[in-house]
């Protein structure tokens, strides 16, 4: 029993240090996760540190970035600025320019008005005593045999009729007029009188209402002329009367030219040269 109870003691002794010493182990173990507690804010502490200093880093970096931009955008606002006040500067020049030739021009214009009014005035009191003298003068041709240069109906006679007009219509230049002119104001054969004439240096002059009117640049002459020719030649290019629709087209081409400034002063050195030829 004895040998029993110190096996069995010695048993119990052996437990109760291996008890102790896991007792020991744990509270070592305890010791060494409460430490571990205890050192673990500490890391986190480090973490956040230095998560905070990289935050300040990035906002740093991003302030100066915003620094940067806003320079850049200064700078370029700056650049547009001057620009534009360039561009003001250029405008304002170019508008002043602009004002003071218009004004210059404004000014000529109202000269070269001012000078051309008083010549017209001065050629119409020119022409103002010219009638006066040819009045006060009573300057009278009797003469029955020269007809009146007046606008009139052009009548046939003779060998002036409707087939010699449809002849020479086909000319469509001077030739038509100073045919119509020679058969219409011919007293009789080889023997022409014109209601107007020409001299050189003095210009032209018609015959109206028993008198002889002076016309320098025989304008109204021409105009007279015309008007009568174009009414006969209307009267004759009919549908009936010419041979085709293109002749008919061609003569009224040419009527019409008749209305044309440029072609009466073109015309009037042909009727120049025919009362020079029949004086």
């Amino acid at each position: 029993m004895k040998s029993l109870f110190t096996f069995n003691n010695t048993n119990n002794i052996k437990t109760t240090k291996k008890i102790l010493i896991n007792k020991k182990d744990k509270s070592i173990v305890e010791k060494t996760e409460k430490r571990e507690k205890r050192e673990k804010p500490l890391y986190d502490n480090n973490i956040l540190l230095s998560s905070i200093i990289k935050q300040n880093k990035l906002l740093k970096k991003q302030n100066e970035d915003i620094v940067k931009l806003y320079m850049f955008t200064k700078e370029k606002y700056n650049d547009l600025e001057n620009k534009y006040n360039n561009l003001k500067s250029i405008t304002n020049k170019l508008s002043n320019k602009l004002s003071n030739e218009l004004s210059e021009t404004k000014q000529n214009i109202s000269k070269l008005i001012e000078d051309n009014t008083n010549k017209l005035f001065e050629k119409l009191n020119n022409i103002q005593k010219e009638l006066y003298i040819i009045k006060q003068s009573n300057i009278y041709i009797e003469d029955n045999c020269i007809k009146e240069l007046k606008k009139e109906k052009i009548l046939f006679k003779d060998d002036f009729n409707l087939e010699y007009v449809l002849k020479i219509i086909t000319y469509r230049d001077n030739r038509t007029i100073l045919n119509i002119m020679k058969q219409y104001y011919k007293i009789n054969e080889g023997t022409i009188k014109y209601p107007f004439k020409y001299k050189e240096k003095q210009g032209f002059d018609y015959f109206y209402n028993g008198k002889w009117i002076h016309d320098t640049y025989g304008e109204i002459i021409i105009d007279i002329l015309f008007y009568n020719v174009k009414d006969l030649l209307l009267s004759c290019n009919l549908f009936d009367n010419v041979k085709s629709m293109s002749t008919f087209i061609e003569n009224q081409i040419f009527i019409q030219k008749l209305n044309d400034k440029k072609y009466k002063k073109e015309f009037k050195k042909y009727l120049k040269n025919e009362l020079l030829t029949n004086e």
